[in-house]
């Protein structure tokens, strides 16, 4: 892990972790709407920020956090591992709320 990452990561800001869409509701807005309500129950638990990871490889959803607003904060190498999906780097993205 970047120490990058580690600074982002240990900040005092929520941090969204396992989030996916089953694939026969993707392109419906399910992710877009999980978001905005992780964001809005953020805010009203007095957060100001709000991070995730996602893999490098995903562009999809790399590219759905960036219409969001969450930006690339940090990069770190995926440690290869038989079930994931992905190789590659892993992103941390925050975003201010």
């Amino acid at each position: 892990m970047s120490l990058e990452i580690r600074k982002a990561r240990a900040a005092d800001i929520p941090h969204m972790a396992h989030f996916a869409v089953y694939p026969r509701f993707r392109g419906r807005g399910v992710a877009s709407a999980l978001l905005k309500s992780a964001e809005a129950e953020a805010v009203a638990q007095g957060f100001d920020r709000a991070s995730l990871y996602v893999f490098a490889a995903n562009a999809t959803a790399a590219q759905l956090y960036e219409r969001r607003g969450y930006r690339a904060a940090g990069r770190c190498p995926l440690v290869p591992y038989p079930s994931l999906r992905y190789d590659g780097d892993l992103l941390l993205m925050t975003k201010t709320l």
